[in-house]
C-alpha cells in the first residue's frame, strides 16, 4: 500500500482522471444540489444535502437490509389451498385424508434434514479452533472461558478503566486497530454465514467473542458523553527495544504472571483508527440488533466517533510518523469503510451520501490501480467498502442520486476480482514451503 498521501487534487483533475481510468461516464454523477462538489470531508456532509427522511423510513431500510442477510431456506409442505365448490363430506374427508398419509413423510424427511447438523469435518474443526484462538488472547476478568488453562489478567490496565479486549501475541500488548478491523470482519462473517455457525454449533461462541471485543472499544473512548470526543485510548502495553525494564517486550510470559506496571497510549486524532472501531460497532450492532438496548448503545458509540472525525484539525493517521507495530498508512479507506457499515446499521441515507462523495473516491486512490490497494488487511479496506457497496447496489437497490457512483464503485470491484485470478497477472502468488 502506498505510504504517503497524494496532494489533493482539483475536481476537474480528479473526474478526468477517473473518467480515463475506468473508461465510464464519471461526469455523469452530478448531484442537483451542486454543493456536494465542495465537500472536502465526507463527514462533514451539510444538511441541505441530507434527504429529510422519517424514522419510519430508516427502520423500512434497515427491515430490508437484515431481510437481505436472513434468506433462509423454507420448507413447503405441499397441502394444498382450500378450493371453492361443493364438497361431498365423505369426498372431502377422504381428499384430505390422502393428502396428509403422502404429505406428512415427506415433510418430516425434509424437516430433519433442514435441522440436521452436519458431521465435524475438518472445516468445521478450524473454525472451532480459530475462534479459541481468541478465547485464548482474551485480557480482564474471564468468566467460564473456553481455554481452561487462561486465568484474570490485565486487571489494572489503564487505571482499571481499560480491562478487557485481546492480547496481541506474546507481547501482551493491546492494540485497538487491529481489535477494531478482527471485530468488524467477525461481525461480517456472521451476517454472511450466521446459519453455517448455528449448524456447527458455533453461533453463541463468535457471537460471545464479537460482544467481548466491542465492549472493550467502547471503553476506548468515552462513548456516554454529551460532549465530542476528546481521545482514543489506542494502546494498553509497551515493548521498547533493548528495554532494561520490565515490559510487555522485556520477558514474553503468561499475561497471568505480569506484576509490573503497564502504560498506555491515547491520540486526539486519527480518522483511520476512529473510522475502524466506528466499522466494529457499526456490525456489531446488526449482529445484535435483537437486543435493541445494547444495538442502539452500539450505535451511539458510533456515531459519537463520527463527531470525532469530523474536526479538521484531527485529519492523519493516528500512528503520525511513528513506526508502529500497526501502522496505518491512510485514513481515507476507513472513512469509506465506516460511513457504508453506518448505512447498513442505520439505513441513514446521509451516510449513503458520504460514502459515495466523490471526493473521497479519489482520495481513496482506489483508481489507480495499485496492486496492494486491491488487497484486504487491517490497513486496506478498500476491497472490503467496494463489496459492501456493491452488495447494496445489487441486492437492495438505492434511489437517485446514488446509483451512479455506486455503479462507478461496482466497476473497480470487477477488475479487483479480475486481478485474483492468475491469468491476469496482475497479483504474483508466491507458494509456501
Amino acid at each position: 500500500m502506498a505510504t504517503e498521501i497524494d496532494e489533493e487534487k482539483s475536481d476537474s483533475s480528479s473526474s478526468s482522471h477517473l473518467s480515463e481510468e475506468l473508461s465510464f461516464p464519471f461526469e455523469s454523477y452530478q448531484l442537483e444540489n451542486q454543493k456536494a462538489k465542495l465537500l472536502i470531508n465526507p463527514f462533514e456532509v451539510e444538511r441541505e444535502l441530507v434527504y429529510p427522511r422519517p424514522k419510519a423510513h430508516y427502520e423500512g431500510v434497515l427491515d430490508r437490509i437484515m431481510k437481505s442477510w436472513k434468506r433462509k431456506p423454507e420448507i413447503k409442505r405441499g397441502v394444498p389451498k382450500h378450493r371453492k365448490g361443493k364438497w361431498l363430506a365423505f369426498g372431502f374427508l377422504f381428499l384430505l385424508l390422502l393428502i396428509v398419509l403422502i404429505t406428512v413423510p415427506i415433510v418430516t424427511q425434509k424437516s430433519k434434514r433442514a435441522v440436521e447438523v452436519p458431521r465435524a469435518d475438518n472445516y468445521s474443526i478450524a473454525l472451532k479452533q480459530a475462534l479459541l484462538f481468541f478465547d485464548a488472547q482474551k485480557s480482564g476478568h474471564l468468566v467460564h472461558n473456553r481455554v481452561p488453562w487462561r486465568g484474570d489478567s490485565g486487571l489494572h490496565d489503564g487505571g482499571g478503566r481499560l480491562v478487557g479486549g485481546f492480547y496481541d501475541g506474546g507481547e501482551n500488548i493491546k492494540y485497538t486497530f487491529p481489535t477494531a478491523f478482527s471485530m468488524t470482519m467477525l461481525s461480517w462473517s456472521v451476517l454472511e454465514f450466521g446459519h453455517h455457525y448455528r449448524a456447527t454449533g458455533e453461533y453463541d461462541h463468535v457471537t460471545e467473542i464479537i460482544r467481548w471485543g466491542v465492549d472493550y472499544i467502547l471503553k476506548t473512548f468515552d462513548s456516554t458523553s454529551n460532549y465530542t470526543v476528546s481521545h482514543i485510548y489506542s494502546q494498553v502495553g509497551v515493548a521498547k527495544s533493548n528495554s532494561t525494564m520490565p515490559d510487555d517486550g522485556y520477558c514474553w510470559q503468561r499475561p497471568e504472571d505480569v506484576t509490573y506496571r503497564r502504560s498506555y497510549e491515547s491520540v486526539i486524532g486519527g480518522p483511520d483508527l476512529a473510522g475502524e472501531m466506528i466499522a466494529a460497532l457499526a456490525s456489531a450492532s446488526l449482529v445484535f440488533r435483537e437486543d435493541e438496548l445494547y444495538s442502539r448503545q452500539l450505535i451511539k458509540g458510533a456515531e459519537k466517533l463520527v463527531e470525532f472525525c469530523s474536526l479538521p484539525e484531527r485529519h492523519y493517521t493516528y500512528t503520525g510518523q511513528k513506526n508502529k507495530a500497526y501502522n496505518s498508512s491512510d485514513f481515507h479507506d476507513e472513512e469509506l469503510w465506516a460511513a457504508a457499515w453506518l448505512f447498513y446499521a442505520t439505513g441513514n441515507y446521509e451516510y449513503l451520501s458520504r460514502a459515495t462523495n466523490e471526493r473521497l473516491a479519489a482520495k481513496t486512490k482506489l483508481f489507480s490501480r495499485t496492486p496492494s490497494l486491491w488487497i484486504l488487511s487491517y490497513d486496506n479496506k478498500l476491497p472490503g467498502a467496494l463489496l459492501l457497496l456493491t452488495r447494496l447496489r445489487i441486492i437492495l437497490g438505492v434511489p437517485y442520486p446514488f446509483e451512479d457512483m455506486l455503479q462507478i464503485y461496482h466497476k473497480v470491484l470487477e477488475k479487483m476480482m479480475c486481478s485474483y485470478m492468475h491469468q491476469y497477472g496482475v497479483l504474483s502468488l508466491q507458494k509456501e514451503d
